[in-house]
């Protein structure tokens, strides 16, 4: 009894690390996945760099698209589970385990990002920091408190990085 309940609280650490550090997992909806992808121009030949890839699902998409998708998850239980998910397709995805905000972001065309609005404040520092070659931000969910919007779909806010005269 004493192993379940441990490993229950020891499940609980893990599932809620994401929440304290970016967001808690929520994966999107298939139908408003390809919605991004589409609303992006997403072809063949790019790269996404997902900002807390969670369980590999918007990974997976962009690779069945033909590009090429890095993922960066926190969340040891999460990461797991996407690279066992993206295996099939491992010359195209790349999962690394830690915390976008302490990792390097390699280049890409599309950072896609869905956090919760506590962190956006932080999240545009770090992308006027850290896009300097010409990259999308697509954050799904919650937009940007200082900069505008380049362009707004439903609940998808899209950036061009680096900034016009900042």
């Amino acid at each position: 009894m004493i192993w379940v309940a441990l490993g229950a609280l020891v499940f609980a650490i893990i599932v809620g690390l994401g929440a304290l550090t970016g967001a808690p997992y929520l994966p999107i909806l298939a139908a408003e996945r390809e919605r991004v992808l589409d609303e992006l121009g997403f072809a063949a030949g790019q790269t996404l760099l997902d900002l807390g890839s969670g369980d590999g699902t918007m990974l997976l998409a962009v690779a069945r698209r033909g590009g090429v998708a890095i993922g960066i998850e926190i969340n040891p239980f999460w990461w797991l589970v996407s690279v066992l998910r993206t295996r099939r397709y491992r010359g195209q995805i790349q999962v690394y385990l830690g915390s976008f905000w302490d990792r390097q972001w390699p280049a890409a065309d599309v950072v896609y990002v869905f956090l919760i609005a506590r962190f956006t404040a932080k999240l545009e520092q770090e992308c006027a920091v850290r896009l300097k070659q010409t990259t999308t931000l697509a954050s799904y969910g919650f937009a940007l408190p200082q900069v505008r919007a380049q362009r707004q779909n439903g609940a998808l806010y899209l950036y061009q990085y680096p900034l016009d005269g900042r």
